[in-house]
């Protein structure tokens, strides 16, 4: 578990060492052999190793018909970065075992994205317009937002469980106001990123949690820990109202955009953050067309963008790096059925862990896993909605992000999966005792044939 730990605690901070801890725990995977043969039945894993094999076939025919060296060198390094993704399934394998521990990790990569938070902001030269501009000395901030906000929203979810152990005295306050303090940074971290899309996905899932909150406490007839959870709003409250003129000023910024695509007058010549999406959106929509099945190969839309000399996908003086949407993104590199399979993966991994909740409910709370569900649920939407305006999903802290959340629904599935089957095997040896506790014995017979 030391590399579970050193990724954890290092995936936003360090990509150094978050690579150490994923070498580690996945060496530590491969070593356990023939016991590996059960993951093999698992969907999941069979859908994830069908789209590596896609992605190589499909990449290795690109590189060998690539028009320039330049080409085929980024098919074949996109084409690496999308079956890294697939590092989750030794992360989940491992956290499986110990299904108590996958809210300790969530939280300490929390933790671990505050810290690296603080530890790039300049103190020496801290003055009050840091409050006021976009965050970049530390990770891309459109992600870094997302990132900030999901983290925010799991520690809300799952603020019980992270309190119980301290109930009364000086610890309790003392974690009390550590929480709050994580809670505050990580809200900080949102709002300096700037990003409209994290921004609203964060909204979203705040309005998420509380419709469940209310529609539990309606079913439950009792509010668990309002105290706290009143309490974090009321720092979330305090913050936003501080930002307030900053957060107004850049949801106003694409307002005109907004009402030339109302009334229907979007023209080439409209720019902006929303335009130059649209125009991108367009593009590869068009380009897709031309190739359907299979696309134009992994990371092709970032060659292909500058080379089609279109203005209107130009940025100031640079050039789109890609589409600003990760579904359009998988289609423009590998079309529909490469498209096809990914999405089959995902529904996979939504389908199973639906079942590990169903199958593990009254367990689960006593692990203190009860609050990992929800946690899921929101985190799930808000990405699934983020990259509907991006695309990080070959980078290393999309990675990174996508391996926590994707590795610990697995987790949780095999988890359930393994308690079935033991519980089955207990069942039947169970069966089989009482069974033959009720055949008389050898001897038995012999006494009453005497007898008789």
């Amino acid at each position: 578990m030391l590399g579970i730990y050193l990724f954890a605690l290092a995936a936003a901070p360090s990509a150094a060492a978050a690579n150490v801890g994923i070498v580690l725990f996945t060496l530590a995977f491969f070593w356990q052999g023939r016991s590996l043969c059960p993951l093999l039945t698992e969907p999941v894993v069979l859908l994830g190793l069908l789209f590596a094999a896609f992605v190589t076939i499909h990449s290795l025919f690109w590189y060998l018909h690539a028009p320039d060296s330049d080409y085929a060198s980024m098919v074949l390094r996109s084409a690496g970065d999308w079956i890294k993704l697939l590092f989750f399934i030794p992360f989940a394998w491992w956290l499986s075992s110990r299904p108590q521990e996958i809210g300790r990790i969530l939280f300490i990569a929390a933790v671990g994205l505050a810290l690296g938070f603080l530890h790039k902001i300049n103190w020496p030269v801290l003055d009050q317009g840091f409050l006021h501009r976009q965050f970049t000395a530390y990770l891309q901030p459109l992600a870094m937002g997302l990132y900030a906000g999901v983290a925010v929203l799991g520690l809300l979810t799952c603020r019980s469980p992270l309190l119980r152990r301290w109930r009364a005295g000086p610890r309790r306050w003392l974690a009390v106001f550590g929480y709050l303090t994580l809670v505050a940074v990580l809200v900080e971290l949102l709002i300096l990123s700037y990003s409209r899309t994290a921004w609203l996905c964060f909204a979203a899932g705040l309005i998420l949690l509380a419709l469940r909150y209310v529609f539990l406490s309606q079913r439950e007839h009792a509010l668990r820990n309002w105290q706290m959870g009143l309490l974090a709003g009321l720092v979330l409250f305090s913050l936003l109202v501080v930002n307030l003129d900053d957060l107004r000023d850049r949801m106003n910024a694409e307002v005109p955009v907004i009402e030339q695509i109302i009334e229907g007058q979007f023209s080439e010549d409209a720019r902006g953050s929303i335009a130059v999406r649209l125009h991108g959106w367009q593009f590869a929509l068009e380009s897709w067309q031309q190739r359907p099945w299979f696309g134009w190969g992994a990371g092709t839309s970032h060659l292909l963008i500058p080379a089609s000399g279109l203005p209107q996908l130009r940025v100031g003086n640079l050039w789109l790096a890609h589409f600003h949407n990760t579904y359009l993104e998988l289609l423009f590199q590998f079309g529909a059925v490469g498209t096809l399979l990914f999405l089959l993966l995902l529904i996979a991994l939504v389908v199973g862990a639906i079942r590990s909740r169903r199958a593990t409910h009254l367990s689960s709370v006593r692990d203190g896993c009860a609050c990992l569900y929800p946690l899921l649920l929101v985190a799930g939407v808000c990405t699934a909605a983020w990259v509907l305006a991006d695309h990080r999903a070959t980078n290393h802290d999309w990675r990174f992000f996508w391996m926590l959340l994707a590795g610990s629904a697995f987790a949780l599935h095999l988890s359930a999966s393994a308690r079935a089957v033991g519980t089955a095997h207990g069942a039947h040896s169970a069966t089989v005792a009482q069974r033959d506790s009720a055949r008389p014995l050898p001897s038995d017979r012999v006494k009453a044939r005497r007898a008789e």
